[in-house]
């Protein structure tokens, strides 16, 4: 190598060590809290709602109504913003001021002229959102004026936040407002977090179970806009004496997980007497409600010896009425696949667990147990075809049934009979097991 390519080469990569020396320094000041040296209010509320979101802040503050990290933040639109992050982690899909860059759109308000791509966006957004306080017709008005409909939904979505905040006041006056504005989005995201949003602001209120209906609109509409699971995660703020009201109101693809909410917050109001959780769910009045119900229950067991969890669950199932134990079997199955995802994938560690239950319900166990692993696949089809061509022949039927369950769980909104077929494509002996699976969803919908 001649010296004078060597010189370059060497300088190339001095350059790029100085310039990630600068990038980290600049990231550690962040994360130092250098916010608090910006003496322009609305410029340091931007900094700390940008490093609320690049500490993933919904992994600490999940169980605050009000997230220690954005409690710096003064401005209150950008706190309602960065308070909704921690419950609402779906959101990130979209949203286009959380972690976006790609932002080429000329502010509409002066005043946020200097400063650059997502931090205008936010000052605008703001600026706009306070105009929204006595005229939100007019701040929707100039959100308008934006070229990119998600950018134009955004700055709605922060101007609703005005009524949002006035439901816990005005509860019924606000049900009677709200519908038109979310009406009014263009993007199908936006549009389903628009009601989202008021599915939550009415299911926190104290009296929420006065405005069950109200909390099943928004959620349906919002559902039929893009599916966030609405249903279940409003269930968790309702009493629990409501929920199997709420959840029987809801379609029968939603059902099941608005049951297992109920079942996991059973579990939680009785952590130390599981009797009346199995007592709870034993009388829910279908296949797929008791199923659900069970497995949110279990997901409470919280014994540091897996067997030891199982052997006292399965004493608990053992004494449910007959038509109930299939689903108690099943849920216990499901649950612990939930909780032990990682280490089951190691199909010694399922026959350890399996093998426990009484012979004519170690299938339920199998294929609760598959039925989680196989959906954390969701409908990555690949995916769920290698994990079980893996599993040893004694665990493989389990898995296809399994297969087929989630292949109906994911149907929605496609044609029901090509999802169907896509059992087709296992193993030619295993297809029968598919097909039992992807039908567990037709019967349960006919006992819904």
């Amino acid at each position: 190598m001649q010296k004078r390519e060597l010189i370059l080469i060497c300088t190339f990569f001095l350059i790029i060590l100085v310039l990630s020396i600068s990038i980290f320094n600049n990231f550690s000041d962040k994360k130092k809290g250098d916010c608090y040296s910006i003496k322009n209010q609305i410029e340091q509320d931007i900094c700390f709602f940008n490093d609320a979101v690049i500490y993933n802040i919904y992994d600490n503050c999940r169980s605050f109504k009000e997230c220690p990290t954005c409690s710096s933040i003064e401005d209150p639109y950008l706190k309602y913003m960065c308070n909704r992050f921690p419950y609402r982690p779906h959101m990130f899909a979209f949203t286009t001021t959380g972690i976006s860059e790609k932002i080429e759109e000329t502010s509409i308000i002066p005043e946020c002229n200097h400063l650059r791509k997502k931090d205008n966006m936010l000052c605008t957004y703001s600026s706009i959102a306070k105009i929204g306080k006595s005229n939100l017709t007019q701040s929707f008005l100039l959100c308008n004026k934006f070229n990119n409909e998600n950018f134009v939904d955004e700055c709605k979505f922060f101007s609703l936040f005005n009524l949002a905040k006035e439901v816990k006041f005005e509860p019924n006056k606000i049900s009677k407002n709200y519908k038109p504005y979310c009406e009014s989005f263009s993007n199908f995201f936006w549009k389903s977090e628009c009601y989202f949003l008021f599915a939550d602001e009415f299911s926190f209120l104290e009296n929420n179970d006065e405005f069950i209906d109200e909390i099943y609109y928004a959620c349906n509409e919002s559902t039929n806009s893009h599916d966030f699971q609405c249903f279940d995660h409003v269930a968790h703020n309702l009493p629990i004496q409501a929920i199997p009201k709420f959840c029987n109101q809801v379609s029968v693809e939603h059902q099941c997980l608005c049951q297992e909410t109920y079942g996991f917050l059973l579990g939680m109001s009785n952590s130390n007497n599981f009797n009346n959780g199995m007592i709870n769910c034993s009388n829910l009045l279908n296949n797929c409600s008791r199923y659900s119900c069970f497995a949110g229950l279990f997901l409470n067991l919280n014994d540091s010896n897996l067997i030891n969890e199982v052997e006292f669950a399965i004493s608990l199932c053992k004494e449910q009425k007959e038509d109930a134990k299939i689903d108690c079997f099943s849920g216990l199955g499901t649950s612990f696949g939930d909780k032990n995802s990682i280490q089951l994938e190691d199909p010694d560690k399922i026959n350890d667990v399996c093998n426990i239950f009484p012979n004519e319900y170690r299938d339920s166990c199998y294929t609760g147990m598959f039925f989680r692993l196989v959906n954390y696949y969701k409908d990555d089809l690949q995916g769920m075809l290698d994990l079980c061509n893996e599993m040893p022949i004694n665990q493989k039927s389990s898995c296809y049934n399994a297969l087929g369950r989630n292949l109906a769980w994911w149907s929605f909104g496609r044609n029901f009979k090509e999802e169907e077929e896509k059992c087709n494509l296992v193993p030619e002996e295993q297809i029968k097991h598919c097909i039992i699976g992807f039908n567990v969803k037709s019967k349960w919908e006919q006992k819904v």
